[in-house]
């Protein structure tokens, strides 16, 4: 009796067992298919026109239901894949986006530019009037044509001077010429007084150097003028040796920022050196506009045909590359985050 007990309850045991491992089997089975399969939640009509407009879901498998106005649930299945159609789609609207941005950072550079060009006209205009370099005849060029296009001229000449009295170098080297040992005091002192101001007008944020070792220089310049003209037991010997240095010195800061240099003057100059980097970020922008645009145009004749979603209203491949960028820019975000998930 009591065997057959055990070989009862072993027998049980065994069947119970076995029906245990298939369902945790099939649980398992049910648990996986639950993980591989691409479940979105769609809270907001931009999401679903998203899917829509880049083919991520398949038509015969979505479903609209009003529940009551303006509510509509959605539901439907992703494809497997990206199709070669909503690649075509991502792809122009990427482009778009592209074009967009680039033609409003061309936007942004040429404002940019139009305001340089009158700081880099100011401040050559200053660096004649301190240097005494005459205006040539057709006037002085600090930007040559180089650089200019058919569309827009940034081409910077020089041809008129603001009427400013004050002491420049060659009248100041002129000057110098005509003392000597036994000038008065008084001239000598007065010469120095004028070379001490000249210097500090190199140096003012009206010409803007901005080559440090340049700067440096214009600085050890001022520190000897300076000291000689405050030193009252100086002869006019080593007050006219001091000034007689800097005027060296000085003549060779106007040489350097007078040199031509990739077809531009007084590249030294802060003014100038923005100005032609401006110009040549423009450059950059304009070749990648040209390709972009090139891009654009064939990726738009692959999918003419689309009608498109965007913002509630339904649009033409044409209508789409003619709204809003800043509106067009966060649309596009919405739909690069759906074809990235």
């Amino acid at each position: 009796m009591n065997d057959d007990n055990k070989q009862d309850f072993k027998k049980n045991f065994s069947n119970s067992f076995v029906w245990f491992l298939m369902a945790a089997f099939l649980m398992a089975l049910m648990v996986q298919n639950f993980l591989d399969t691409k479940v979105a939640k769609v809270s907001f009509s931009y999401q679903l026109e998203n899917l829509v407009n880049l083919d991520l879901i398949q038509p015969e498998d979505s479903r609209k239901v009003a529940i009551k106005d303006p509510l509509v649930t959605f539901s439907g299945k992703f494809r497997e894949r990206k199709t070669d159609e909503g690649k075509k789609r991502f792809k122009y609207i990427e482009l778009l986006n592209e074009n967009h941005q680039l033609s409003a950072e061309k936007e942004t550079i040429e404002g940019e530019l139009k305001g340089l060009h009158g700081k880099v006209h100011d401040s050559s205009a200053w660096f004649l009037l301190l240097s005494g370099t005459p205006l040539p005849k057709n006037g002085y060029v600090i930007v040559d044509d180089f650089y200019s296009n058919p569309d827009q001229d940034y081409s910077v000449i020089v041809s008129k001077l603001p009427d400013k009295k004050i002491d420049n170098l060659v009248d100041l080297q002129n000057e110098f010429h005509s003392l000597n040992a036994k000038s008065s005091v008084d001239s000598v002192k007065s010469f120095g007084d004028s070379l001490s101001s000249l210097i500090r007008n190199f140096r003012s944020p009206l010409l803007g150097i901005g080559n440090e070792t340049m700067k440096q220089s214009l600085r050890g310049i001022e520190r000897e003028v300076d000291k000689v003209n405050e030193a009252t037991k100086a002869t006019n010997i080593q007050r006219l040796q001091v000034y007689e240095h800097s005027i060296d010195k000085l003549q060779g800061v106007v040489t350097q920022l007078n040199k031509t240099e990739n077809h531009v003057r007084l590249s030294q100059l802060r003014s100038v050196r923005n100005y032609k980097s401006s110009i040549d970020e423009y450059s950059q922008v304009n070749a990648k506009l040209d390709e972009n645009d090139v891009q654009l145009d064939r990726a738009q004749a692959s999918v003419n045909h689309v009608i498109w979603f965007f913002d509630n209203k339904e649009l033409s491949t044409k209508a789409l590359g003619k709204q809003d960028s800043e509106a067009f820019h966060h649309w596009f975000l919405n739909a690069k985050e759906e074809w990235d998930n």
